[in-house]
């Protein structure tokens, strides 16, 4: 449902499917082309560093999320820019974390309320219906 937490398991498999749709190649062909060997789509994922763990069951936060829909994005799309937005409550991320929240929520893909991001709450099903619907 729209506000029920995402397992990882899931996001990476979305994911997956979301960069098969735009490439028309799979995770583990992007990744053989950049010379790694992975032993599975999910795998490829951690390789090309999208995201640090498939690990199942594990939430994943949309702090993780932004970043990881960033890399794959930019990994098919080349040199991407976004003006920095500026949210409350992303004092301390690192300017990479800031800069893949902008880049989501510039295209859509993420959302923030009242200029809140809430980089550490858990993402939830409304989160990764927006970021399939605008991949």
């Amino acid at each position: 449902g729209d506000n029920e937490n995402v397992p990882r398991g899931a996001f990476c498999d979305n994911i997956i499917s979301a960069i098969r749709s735009k490439a028309g190649k799979s995770v583990t062909e992007l990744a053989q082309e950049k010379g790694d060997q992975p032993t599975s789509d999910s795998d490829a994922l951690v390789k090309l560093g999208i995201v640090t763990s498939t690990a199942e069951n594990s939430l994943i936060s949309r702090k993780e999320a932004a970043v990881a829909v960033y890399t794959a994005h930019n990994l098919l799309t080349g040199g991407n820019s976004s003006a920095l937005h500026n949210f409350k409550d992303c004092d301390g991320l690192s300017d990479e974390e800031l800069f893949a929240i902008s880049y989501v929520v510039s295209y859509g893909m993420m959302l923030g309320d009242d200029n809140l991001f809430d980089p550490y709450v858990a993402m939830t099903g409304r989160d990764l219906n927006s970021i399939m619907r605008n991949f």
